[in-house]
């Protein structure tokens, strides 16, 4: 078995800004406190890493600019970061770009869509102020409501808001104001997570205990059913949009397509290679960018697709699926029905995919999966 050659066309750019005005308690991205000096080398560097791939500008459909965050830059650093893109912004469809409220303001909104960025990703977390302080978010309900309110003045249509629930003590009433304050925004878009505390944040060092499982799951279930009633679409486990504005950035990462990724700790997926770049600063700054490769065979490739495809409400075309890998997987039909019987899957004669049961516990039933389809694969 082999993996299909994939196509050149690459349609998706990802730039990674690693600085913020503060640090989160339970962020675990590569980032740093905002220094100047550092941003005035690091925006040298991200330049000469980005015109090392000679990237067709025709070609790109979606720029993301994400963190850290990217709006913790300065109005002439933000502008100076948009000209080394400006033709590519011009072309592409969806430009989004990451910010917190506090570090936001009408000069550097009319920047930003000067240049043609159309989709603000905004982190809320939350609209708890005591939860608010022990994250250390800086922002204030009212600084975040009156940015959202001049964004749209100057026109921007499509914002993305981000919330985290599973926080220590949180209670169902907690998620219900949550939810209240989220729908008053009329946002387009809302990404859910669930809170994880991960080795080298603050959290995980003070021995913070997010909530048991099946706390989460009735949490969710609600923010499931609340959002589902107020007109979004769950179309990925963790996110929700309005008709018409599902983010064609991640749909990328989801569809397993491939991307650019550029700038610190950044990750790319090119021809059969996916990579990483330094966490390392200071090599970056010298211009050595690669940290790892891997090279994707044909067993990784099933397990990306499989995980990444399964994530989206539509799930997986079952012709694509014979074409990429040259396997008809109805020959485990009987397994699917059994998955089907179970209410965790749909199986249609052209497509695969979960229900909400079977996306809540997504992680096993694609290694199960995995191990009926590699018992025939691999045979």
């Amino acid at each position: 078995m082999k993996i299909n050659q994939r196509n050149n066309k690459i349609e998706s750019l990802y730039i990674h800004i690693p600085f913020c005005s503060n640090i989160c308690t339970y962020c675990d991205f590569s980032k740093f406190i905002y220094r100047k000096d550092w941003v005035d080398k690091y925006l040298k560097s991200l330049k000469q890493e980005f015109l090392s791939y000679n990237i067709n500008k025709n070609e790109i459909k979606t720029i993301y600019f994400g963190g850290g965050t990217p709006s913790s830059l300065t109005y002439s650093q933000i502008k100076k970061l948009l000209l080394i893109f400006k033709d590519y912004l011009k072309i592409a469809k969806e430009i989004t770009f990451e910010a917190n409220p506090e570090s936001l303001n009408v000069k550097k909104l009319k920047l930003l869509y000067s240049f043609g960025v159309n989709r603000l990703s905004l982190g809320v977390e939350t609209f708890n102020p005591d939860i608010l302080c022990e994250l250390n978010r800086k922002h204030t309900n009212a600084q975040l409501k009156s940015i959202i309110s001049k964004a749209r003045d100057i026109g921007f249509k499509n914002i993305n808001i981000d919330l985290i629930y599973g926080y220590k003590n949180q209670t169902l009433d907690d998620i219900k104001k949550d939810l209240n304050e989220a729908i008053k925004l009329d946002v387009e878009h809302i990404s859910y997570y669930s809170l994880l505390v991960e080795e080298h944040t603050k959290l995980y060092n003070q021995g913070y205990k997010p909530l048991d499982d099946d706390t989460l799951r009735n949490y969710f279930d609600y923010i499931h059913k609340t959002l589902k009633n107020n007109k979004y679409i769950h179309y990925e486990v963790s996110n929700f949009a309005k008709k018409g504005y599902k983010s064609k950035h991640n749909l990328t990462y989801w569809n397993d397509q491939q991307y650019y990724g550029i700038g610190l700790s950044a990750s790319g997926y090119i021809g059969n290679i996916r990579y990483k770049n330094t966490n390392n600063i200071v090599k970056y700054f010298l211009n050595q960018y690669k940290y790892s490769e891997e090279l994707v065979d044909i067993r990784d490739d099933l397990t990306y697709y499989l995980m990444l495809k399964l994530r989206l409400k539509e799930g997986f075309n079952k012709n694509e699926f014979k074409n990429k890998f040259h396997f008809d997987i109805n020959i485990i039909e009987h397994f699917l029905n059994e998955l089907k019987n179970r209410k965790y899957l749909h199986n249609t004669n052209k497509r695969i995919s979960l229900t909400y049961s079977g996306m809540m516990i997504l992680d096993d039933i694609v290694s199960e999966l995995l191990l009926k389809i590699e018992k025939l694969f691999y045979k």
